[in-house]
């Protein structure tokens, strides 16, 4: 307890925090513009304030369970917008909070190209 009360009394916290932050900024960001590049037409979505999460609105042409289980065969997990409330059928929820910048790329346009396959 004393090396974490020293650690937030020297500001070490409040440093910590500052650098969390900017890296989520531009891990959001970097999430976004993959999404811009390779989701733009086949899903929405709003850029978070803060947070880990973006929540993606598929075009609702899409039957959602198929599209979860492609995407598991492929070695994505999806996180369903209904887990968290009932009337969210058509989101899935994307953690920028996690994955390297590469498997962000590959895992959103392996997405896109799942989503494109479904509506063909």
């Amino acid at each position: 307890q004393r090396v974490a009360a020293e650690w937030i009394n020297k500001g070490f916290y409040e440093e910590h925090v500052a650098n969390v932050r900017i890296q989520l900024k531009e891990r959001r960001q970097f999430m976004i513009c993959a999404l811009n590049k390779y989701c733009a037409d086949v899903a929405s979505w709003d850029i978070p304030s803060g947070g880990l999460f973006i929540w993606l609105k598929i075009v609702p042409s899409i039957p959602m369970k198929k599209l979860f289980s492609e995407a598991l065969s492929k070695g994505i997990l999806l996180n369903p917008g209904r887990i968290y409330e009932a009337e969210s059928d058509r989101y899935i929820r994307l953690s920028y909070g996690y994955a390297s910048p590469e498997q962000m790329t590959s895992g959103i346009k392996l997405l896109s190209k799942l989503i494109r396959k479904l509506m063909a």
